[in-house]
């Protein structure tokens, strides 16, 4: 592979590991089990779980460190939603064919504070008055060929079976 000197090759030639395609296929040593779903309202902070939902918003953060995006998914379930965040993962809007609303105001920190302070002084109700003040300032498509995409989630979905094949 191109960029790689003779040490890194060598070592990766004995992990199995040739060509990208090597790469793209291997998985992590460890995995969670996915196959139990669990609902989100009966998740808990600190544990792994897998839910199964319908991602009802996605938006895609731009942080200060140059190139580093942060993709946010709300995910919601008959029992509730949940807000999920993946580092470095923008592509996954593509994969997802979702549209990516960026909201006008990026630094949400202060933001947030102040929010959280009104409610606790009456200034607004409740949530859904806070909901009014969200403003979008972008959207993107996704770009991906619909080729592309089928390739890339069949070759994942390829990948994960073989991996629980292997149980």
């Amino acid at each position: 592979m191109k960029g790689v000197g003779p040490r890194k090759a060598a070592d990766l030639k004995r992990a199995g590991l040739v060509t990208v395609e090597d790469l793209l296929y291997r998985l992590p040593f460890r995995y969670e089990d996915r196959s139990r779903m669990q609902p989100i309202s009966s998740l808990r902070p600190g544990t792994k779980a897998a839910v199964l939902g319908e991602i009802k918003t996605a938006n895609v953060s731009i942080t200060r460190r140059r190139g580093f995006r942060i993709f946010h998914a709300v995910i919601a379930d008959a029992s509730g939603s949940i807000r999920c965040t993946w580092m470095n993962q923008a592509f996954l809007a593509d994969i997802l064919n979702l549209p990516v609303e960026r909201p006008q105001y990026l630094e949400t920190t202060a933001l947030g504070a102040a929010f959280l302070a009104g409610l606790a002084t009456g200034v607004w109700d409740g949530l859904p008055a806070l909901e009014s003040t969200w403003k979008q300032r972008d959207q993107f498509t996704p770009k991906m060929a619909e080729e592309r995409r089928s390739m890339l989630i069949a070759g994942w979905r390829a990948a994960v079976a073989r991996t629980l094949s292997k149980r």
